[in-house]
């Protein structure tokens, strides 16, 4: 296995462990953290292809579901925050779910670069 792709892997990782840690601790504008192990574990193949012409409809429609709700949310008196509880009991199996998920990709590269 190259060294290129082990260090994606880690990176990843390390990402996906500072978005955790980010979330468990409340801080702000963290999530933009987890873009970046979803975009590492994503091969060249998968970014740059066209969407097929029968994804589209669904693509446009999340995009709008995700705007609605992205636009409605000021209108909604929520609570400001969850308590360090409600945090830690999303943190922890988000990161176990990420670990799982990098290793699944890692394993299925790794058996390709050895056959």
């Amino acid at each position: 296995m190259k060294t290129s792709t082990i260090i994606r892997f880690v990176v990843a990782a390390l990402f996906a462990t500072l978005a955790c840690v980010g979330l468990l601790f409340g801080i702000t504008g963290i999530a933009i953290l987890w873009v970046v192990p979803w975009l590492l574990l994503m091969g060249r193949s998968e970014l740059t292809k066209p969407i097929p012409r029968k994804e589209w409809w669904w693509t446009f429609l999340l995009i709008g579901v995700l705007l609605a709700v992205f636009l409605t949310l000021p209108f909604l008196h929520l609570p400001p925050a969850p308590n360090q509880t409600v945090r830690f009991a999303i943190a922890v199996p988000m990161w176990f779910l990420w670990m799982w998920a990098i290793y699944r990709r890692w394993h299925r590269e790794r058996g390709k670069a050895d056959a």
